[in-house]
């Protein structure tokens, strides 16, 4: 492979929360609105956004994956409630919030951008609000109806799971949404 490819560093979600974060997600808008939800197979904690990356460096990069992951233990993370970026007056992002694994991948974040440094990114340098993709928002015709909604799923509890590994991925864009290939897990520690 050479070239440039678009990249970032997620931890996966079992398929039950994924699935339960898009319907309530999906409650939200309604016909004239323009959302474009993040399908259920592409949902996932998002570590790290690296951008377009030089293929001569893949190596690298999943080397200090792997030693960033490898100095951090399994942990669990639970996902409660709905938010939206900017703020709900001008809602752009709708995102599932982890209420239990913040501060361990907080942790992990500061890790990768020391080691990622190279990448001149500026992932790494900014405040890290660990957070589940649900949806970009284009257009919210009503926008009271949409925060009722939306603050009706606010307490709404989606499940927890282990987590055990942090991956490399590929983005590759299409007119009908990007697809995400695996490239590298970067295993954490076992609890023992």
């Amino acid at each position: 492979m050479t070239g440039i490819i678009r990249a970032f560093i997620a931890a996966e979600l079992p398929r039950e929360i994924k699935k339960d974060l898009v319907s309530a997600a999906g409650v939200l808008g309604e016909g004239s609105d323009r959302i474009r939800y993040v399908s259920a197979e592409n949902i996932h904690i998002t570590v790290m956004f690296l951008g377009d990356v030089n293929v001569s460096l893949l190596e690298k990069i999943k080397d200090d994956i792997g030693v960033a992951a490898a100095g951090y233990k399994h942990f669990e993370v639970s996902i409660k409630g709905i938010d939206v970026f900017p703020d709900s007056r001008r809602p752009r992002v709708i995102w599932g919030k982890l209420d239990k694994g913040r501060e361990p991948l907080r942790n992990i974040y500061r890790d990768l951008g020391k080691r990622l440094e190279y990448l001149n990114l500026k992932e790494g340098k900014m405040a890290y609000v660990p957070h589940v993709t649900v949806a970009r928002i284009r257009y919210i015709k009503d926008i009271e109806r949409f925060n009722r909604a939306f603050f009706g799923c606010a307490g709404k509890i989606f499940g927890r799971c282990l987590i055990k590994k942090i991956s490399l991925f590929q983005s590759v864009l299409s007119p009908a949404g990007p697809v995400y290939r695996k490239l590298y897990d970067g295993l954490l520690k076992n609890q023992e």
